[in-house]
């Protein structure tokens, strides 16, 4: 304890003593680093209290004094000397409170409801598989230790965004209402600068980021002052920040006495103990020369870590972590080194790798083992039929390729005020030389996308942090990273020609086979016919295909995948004119469709509707019956369905077809078509033959059914207006209800809940008739049903009376008590119904009647 006092009342480091020279600057006059980290010690002590955190490795003033001591070696001794008062004062208040965000106080954790604590359960913490298997979990854990593990995983998630808000004051309550601890946090930093304390909270935060790149971000020379000592540079700080908490993995950290009175049970908790108390030490290895000999005058960069395991769980973990942190150590290296190649900084950041040799194993073998991949045979499978098996979709991932490129210029073209852009794909197919060629002027490759994305199979430039920080809400139809290597499915060369607006020259590919080496030409884009052809930005790609692949009707091909591009899709075969592919909108897409097999759009006969919900657009076919006076669904004959050729229903996903059944049903039920956009939009299998089952696919299929549902309800309405009694309309909404309830739903549960609100019941109060939903009925405390002879006759009756005609005015007029309850009513509380109510009561009224010829049920 007292040895703990002493270190917690003195600036015992060497960076600490350096920032301290801080104090004496015009910017930081009145600050008292001492102080801070006093008051911040006592802070510290309290994270593990509340029985959140209490299980996990050291967060106290002991791992900061470590982290702080690190920076001894780990910061080379040139840039110790060039480092300025202010670059030690930044870094030595990132490492005091760069985990405080871990803090919960008893009053923090009573407010939680009132946070954003919720919402981060049920949007993110069970959303999943993993969150499925999560939730299995906790329901066998106590409701009290239930809850707080959440609110620590909350926690723990943002914990470095907590920490920059504490920092300039800010009590961010959707990362938790913190209050207490940001007004102690405020008193301890009020007498630094407001910019100061603004760039503190960013180093913090950036421990668990990985845009330390980003130098607009990151200044390398960010003044607080008029001198060259108040000056700071912020890249350097995170990047030593980050380092050296990577680098705190020794036994201080975890001692092994309070592994055993912790006895610790979170998983994670479990992982970072095992790992770390073996440690001994983590150190500079010295440099050596060509022959291996050690050499003082070579600077060290490697770090070289001494641990002993009995336990293999203890060496994994350490293993997985060290492969972790050599790629941060590189990445960090790379990082300083090109900000000192574009001169903005002269620190240095020498350590690139992690010597792992001196980890022990006792009682196993040393060597890890791991299942390695056969590259070739990987190719030739991606490449083969094993995962599309139909070669007919290398049009479809080259065009739909194009199509995204196109929708990311797009976006760039509009940030630059150029609304005039619009896109286009040009597809060309010459039979005679069996030549295939897709050209877009999207925003083609550069150089590091050729490198990082296009030759490396499973890697999609669309999925890198970076690109989705730039383009938030751009959905990708590509997303897996294997689109190129289809090709090779029908052509054994493949031709790329790309230019991106931001280099000087485009780039051509030839690629002769899946398993070769390719050369990178350049050419200039004024004076090379193929880069004049593209123009600023763009791609053609080129296949010869091989007389073996089979290639027919290239138009149907793409009718069959391309329905809304959301750009300019053309074909031109054999050099004839270029012809559309694809439409503007579902509807014209199934206007045209049905057209195709003899069911064109007629006045007063069979129209198409197109209706948006919720990130979804979807047209139907309805057909006018002359004998109901109404419009209803047009059901897909069995035998039209037989007919492969003829693809008139299905589901796309951002203007590419997906599946082939009517949407929201395992079959060609009716006649639709629908697109889903957005972020909400499904994701797709591998070979984008399916939808996978996330809750994305949920969200569209429950727009598509509240689609069909609200169609319905309309036409409800609309039966009244041509004059239909109430009794009438809720008898044929029923009727026109049946094709969504009769059919094989994807998600029956998902259908009744939006059937639901659809008013095909009678209510009747005191006089008057409406049509209600079964969520109308569900809003009563008790609904009242009668089933007697007298009131069926009298229902009879109103069903053809046009207009509002009641059945108590009727009763009344007959000596009956129209609001007295007749023997053999039915009283049922309606909080007990079912969710699938609504689709159980149309089930059984549809069973109820389906032997029953409604064309000799007309109304007069």
């Amino acid at each position: 304890m007292v040895a703990t006092t002493l270190l917690n009342d003195t600036l015992c480091t060497n960076a600490e003593q350096r920032a301290e020279l801080a104090e004496q600057l015009p910017a930081f006059r009145g600050f008292k680093l001492l102080n801070v980290k006093t008051r911040l010690a006592t802070l510290l002590s309290h994270i593990g209290r509340e029985e959140i955190f209490e299980q996990f490795t050291r967060h106290d003033i002991t791992h900061i004094n470590k982290l702080l001591g690190m920076l001894d070696w780990l910061i080379p001794e040139q840039t110790q000397a060039a480092m300025t008062p202010c670059d030690w004062l930044m870094l030595t208040l990132a490492v005091y409170f760069h985990d405080s965000g871990m803090l919960v106080t008893r009053d923090e954790y009573a407010r939680r409801t009132a946070s954003g604590f919720p919402a981060y359960v049920s949007d993110v913490l069970l959303v999943g598989d993993k969150g499925t298997d999560l939730e299995v979990k906790l329901a066998a854990l106590p409701p009290e230790t239930r809850e707080r593990f959440m609110y620590q995983e909350y926690v723990r998630h943002h914990h470095a965004r907590r920490i920059r808000a504490w920092v300039t004051g800010q009590n961010a309550t959707d990362f938790g209402d913190a209050r207490v601890v940001v007004k102690e946090l405020d008193e301890l930093l009020q007498a630094l600068p407001e910019m100061f304390r603004k760039d503190l909270g960013l180093v913090c935060e950036s421990h668990h980021l990985s845009d330390l790149n980003d130098l607009s971000k990151y200044q390398v020379s960010q003044p607080y002052g008029d001198s060259p000592a108040e000056t700071c540079n912020l890249q350097y700080a995170a990047v030593m920040l980050r380092t050296a908490d990577l680098l705190h993995m020794t036994q201080d950290r975890t001692p092994s006495v309070e592994f055993r009175l912790i006895a610790p049970t979170d998983p994670i908790s479990q992982q970072e103990w095992a790992k770390q108390m073996a440690v001994r030490s983590v150190r500079s290895r010295p440099a050596r020369d060509r022959d291996g000999a050690v050499d003082e005058k070579l600077p060290r960069d490697t770090i070289e870590v001494h641990a002993d395991f009995r336990d293999p769980s203890g060496f994994f973990g350490l293993t997985s972590f060290l492969a972790y942190v050599r790629r941060e150590l590189a990445q960090s290296h790379a990082w300083i080194t090109q900000a000192r190649k574009e001169g903005a900084s002269k620190y240095e950041f020498p350590w690139r790798d992690i010597d792992e040799s001196r980890v022990g194993a006792d009682g196993f073998l040393r060597q890890q083992f791991e299942f390695t991949l056969d590259q070739g045979k990987i190719l030739d499978l991606l490449t083969g039929h094993t995962i599309y098996n139909d070669a007919t979709v290398v049009l479809r991932e080259l065009v739909q390729n194009a199509i995204d490129a196109v929708r990311v210029q797009r976006i760039d073209a509009e940030k630059s005020g150029l609304r005039k852009y619009k896109g286009a794909v040009a597809i060309h197919w010459n039979s005679e030389s069996r030549t295939i060629e897709v050209q877009d002027d999207g925003t083609g490759m550069t150089q590091a996308v050729i490198e990082r994305h296009l030759l490396r199979a499973g890697s999609s430039k669309y999925q890198e942090a970076d690109f989705r920080k730039r383009y938030p809400t751009f959905t990708p139809i590509s997303r897996f990273g294997i689109g190129i290597l289809s090709c090779f499915m029908l052509a054994d060369n493949v031709e790329i020609i790309t230019a991106a607006e931001n280099e000087h020259e485009a780039r051509q590919l030839s690629l002769r086979s899946v398993h070769g080496r390719y050369l990178i030409r350049t050419l200039d884009k004024k004076a090379d016919p193929q880069a004049r052809r593209i123009g600023a930005h763009g791609t053609i790609v080129r296949l010869q295909v091989r007389p073996s692949a089979k290639i027919e009707d290239v138009a149907q091909i793409l009718r069959r995948w391309i329905v809304v591009p959301g750009c300019d899709v053309t074909l031109s075969v054999d050099g004839s004119a270029p012809q559309r592919v694809g439409f503007d909108t579902v509807r014209a897409a199934l206007v045209d469709e049905l057209r195709q097999v003899g069911l064109a759009e007629r006045p007063g006969a069979l129209r198409v509707d197109e209706i948006e919900e919720g990130g979804v657009k979807i047209a139907f076919a309805v057909k006018w019956s002359e004998t109901f006076q109404e419009w209803s669904l047009v059901d897909v004959p069995h035998s039209r369905f037989a007919e492969s050729s003829k693809v008139i229903t299905g589901t796309c996903v951002e203007g590419i077809r997906v599946e082939f059944t009517t949407p929201g049903y395992g079959e060609p039920a009716f006649y639709a078509l629908c697109n889903a956009f957005g972020s909400n939009a499904p994701k797709t299998n591998v070979a984008r033959t399916a939808l996978e089952v996330t809750p994305e696919l949920h969200t569209m299929l429950r727009s598509v059914y509240r689609a069909y549902c609200r169609r319905v309800t309309d036409e409800g309405v609309e039966l009244e207006r041509r004059g239909f009694s109430k009794t009438w309309a809720a008898e044929e909404v029923r009727w026109l209800v049946a094709p969504l309830v009769d059919s094989s739903a994807t998600s029956p549960t998902l259908l009744d809940e939006a059937i639901e609100q659809i008013p095909f019941v009678i209510r009747e109060a005191k006089g008057q008739r409406a049509r209600v939903s079964i969520a109308d009925i569900r809003a009563e405390d008790q609904w009242w049903t009668t089933d007697s002879a007298l009131f069926m006759s009298a229902e009879s009756l109103i069903r053809e009376v046009p207009g509002d005609a009641s059945l108590g005015r009727i009763l009344s007029g007959v000596g009956a008590q129209a609001d007295a309850l007749p023997n053999g009513s039915i009283v049922c509380n309606m909080k007990d119904l079912s969710p699938s109510y609504a689709g159980m009561l149309l089930r059984r009224h549809l069973r109820g009647r389906q032997n029953r010829d409604r064309h000799n049920q007309a109304p007069h």
